[in-house]
């Protein structure tokens, strides 16, 4: 079934008794290329499956080429390329065009209603189908910049409407503002920073307080007003440490260290305008095992989002996990006490698809510390150990996840170092170390992550 915005693919898939991964890439072009992807988890069953995913945010009236892939541990196939066309838009719409200095501006989210459904073309134009008789709000968004005007509302829409935006770069402030303060029933000790959504507000959690005062989550206007969207309740998870992702649906995905059903963590999704959905719990045993998600999930080129476990010091092991965005949890991979425990940040999916991590030592492990390098199989293997240096001038125990520089290396902080004030450091995604700074408490001490900023440098 094909719409002039969605369209639904389908398959057969022989997963040949291993545990498949299956979807559809899909382009505009015929050679596949920048092609995007949806998938699912088909099991491992050995006879042939059904597989049916539905693709959305397409543009109307456009060609597109798709075809099915399915992997697991025996390795990759492709089916054939197919085509489909979507439907010219039915009904009214809403358009526009959105312009910097006249020229139309790329990368500008457009949401209806505080909905992102619409993201523009290259020049600056975009087009919605909208249901008549009904009320609609129309804002633009994109980080560094204003628009004028802010927003267009249209009400008991009878026609085809236009809203035409002016976008022009924000001007920075260094002026400081308290914008809310934590007092208990809105939350207590926000831990992990805010995340920046697509309809220009700040969302974040708080790890205690609110209604059950067992943490929040939340949102906040750039002017500060801030709106408890859920108080958890521990059965549906307790003290959110990781912050939140916004995924490609729009809505958030979380973690909570603990709680839920299995009591050891839980893992859930938050809409903007605050439903909550318990996606899974962890557990002792069972195939959920693991304690403690740690770190923001983050949301792979397959449409999923992967994690880790065992972020709280003497629990383990830790394990990387993966769920669906409807709630398919599966385990990946679990680490033995050798290989290290206590990691403090979530992963990062490097430009070759593959995803790094963290581990600290523990005290069952003689191990140092670790960055792992782990293929999207689950295929784990470690790409430095630390402390191969005299008096571990590499560092050891690194602090924060990791992030990769536009030269394609990884960077990230760890403790120890010459002066055991912490350093940072550089690896290339073939492991080689290189150590770039060591913090000697005249120029600070513990550094705790890094920020990639628009200058290439890092923060």
């Amino acid at each position: 079934m094909v719409t002039n915005h969605t369209a639904m693919l389908s398959a057969s898939i022989s997963p040949n008794g291993g545990d498949t991964q299956a979807g559809f890439l899909y382009s505009t072009n015929s050679s596949m290329t920048n092609a995007e992807s949806v998938n699912q988890d088909v099991g491992s069953s050995p006879g042939t499956a059904l597989l049916s995913l539905e693709v959305v945010g397409l543009t109307p009236a456009t060609t597109y080429y798709f075809q099915a892939f399915a992997s697991n541990s025996a390795g990759t196939v492709n089916g054939a390329v197919a085509s489909f066309t979507t439907a010219e838009l039915a009904g009214y719409a809403i358009s526009g065009v959105v312009t910097l200095q006249g020229v139309g501006l790329a990368g500008v989210t457009v949401s209806i209603n505080g909905v992102p459904a619409i993201t523009q073309a290259p020049s600056g134009q975009y087009s919605e189908a909208v249901t008549p008789g009904g009320d609609y709000i129309v804002t633009p968004f994109a980080v560094g910049y204003t628009f004028t005007p802010p927003s267009v509302s249209f009400n008991n829409l009878s026609a085809n409407q236009v809203a035409n935006f002016a976008a022009a770069v924000a001007a920075p402030s260094t002026a400081f503002s308290t914008l809310v303060n934590f007092s208990g029933a809105n939350g207590v000790a926000p831990s992990s920073g805010i995340t920046l959504a697509s309809d220009g507000n700040f969302y974040g959690t708080t790890q205690f307080g609110g209604a059950n005062n067992v943490g929040t989550i939340f949102q906040l206007t750039p002017s500060g007003t801030l709106t408890t969207l859920h108080s958890f309740a521990n059965t549906d998870g307790s003290s959110p440490f990781g912050g939140l992702v916004q995924a490609s649906n729009g809505n958030f995905y979380g973690n909570t260290l603990s709680g839920g059903g299995g009591g050891n963590g839980a893992l859930y999704s938050i809409t903007p305008q605050g439903a909550f959905t318990g996606l899974a719990s962890f557990s002792s045993s069972g195939p959920n095992q693991g304690e403690s998600p740690i770190g923001s999930l983050i949301q792979a080129t397959d449409g999923n989002l992967y994690g880790i476990t065992g972020g709280m010091t003497g629990v383990g092991p830790p394990t990387i996990f993966r769920i669906s965005l409807s709630g398919a949890l599966t385990t990946l991979y679990t680490f033995s006490p050798e290989e290290g425990g206590g990691p403090l940040g979530g992963l990062l999916q490097a430009s070759d698809g593959n995803f790094y991590g963290t581990l600290q030592g523990n005290n069952v492990s003689s191990a140092p510390g670790v960055v792992f390098k782990m293929t999207p199989s689950g295929a784990v293997t470690p790409l430095y150990i630390f402390c191969q240096q005299q008096n571990c001038a590499d560092g050891i125990a690194p602090t924060a996840p990791l992030i990769q520089g536009t030269d394609g290396n990884l960077y990230g902080t760890a403790a120890g170092g010459a002066s055991h004030n912490g350093v940072i450091f550089k690896l290339t995604l073939g492991g080689a170390y290189t150590l770039l700074h060591t913090f000697d408490e005249a120029d600070g001490s513990g550094p705790n992550g890094l920020l990639l900023a628009t200058d290439s440098n890092f923060y």
